[in-house]
């Protein structure tokens, strides 16, 4: 069988605006329960995403999604489970 491959030059005559997004802190206050998905338990009013450097300083707390964060900070004696069947996933 014979491929056959096409090159193409793209040639961008406009400007684009890039949007950069910095990591934001956000801070687990555990205020309604230790469910990590709910909004309520952090600092900001909104779950982390993978722009957000979590911090945990207190509470006991359960992941029931899989979740994608860009660094963590834990103190000691802090408990973080993540239930069977989901990931939690560091990227630094």
């Amino acid at each position: 069988m014979h491929k056959s491959y096409h090159l193409f030059k793209a040639v961008v005559t406009t400007t684009t605006k890039v949007n950069i997004v910095s990591p934001a802190q956000q801070v687990w206050i555990g205020a309604v329960s230790s469910a990590w998905e709910n909004p309520s338990n952090w600092s900001c009013g909104n779950l982390p995403n993978n722009n957000a450097n979590v911090i945990i300083t207190q509470g006991n707390i359960i992941i029931s999604s899989n979740v994608t964060i860009n660094s963590l900070t834990i103190s000691s004696n802090i408990v973080l489970t993540v239930a069977a069947g989901y990931y939690l996933t560091i990227l630094h």
